[in-house]
């Protein structure tokens, strides 16, 4: 089957507004996918992500992800514990499935 040029130009169009269309639904999927109930709750707007240089006891420990919101800084839970640390007697904060701790709940 041989297509002139008018006709190869057809088909190209007919083409690029099928991915167009798919990407278009694609994207407004996307848009309307919202976190569940149980994540919401856990996490303010105000959540920071934030990498600091920590250092315990005058001794580095490097820099590490830490979340900032509403003034309080949160560890995950494996460098508190990384750090021979008690985890606080409190409900952590999820993110992406790990814990966090406030490190104003620490104790000491």
């Amino acid at each position: 089957m041989r297509l002139d040029v008018q006709q190869a130009k057809s088909v190209g169009i007919i083409v690029n507004a099928r991915k167009n269309f798919y990407a278009g639904l694609l994207l407004l999927s996307l848009l309307s996918l919202k976190p569940s109930p149980a994540q919401a709750e856990n996490m303010a707007l105000t959540t920071e992500e934030v990498f600091m240089e920590v250092v315990v006891n005058q001794q580095p420990q490097g820099i590490l992800f830490i979340l900032r919101r509403n003034d309080h800084l949160f560890v995950e839970a494996k460098d508190l514990r990384s750090w021979r640390l008690r985890l606080p007697d409190t409900i952590p904060v999820k993110h992406y499935g790990e814990d966090f701790y406030a490190l104003d709940a620490l104790e000491g």
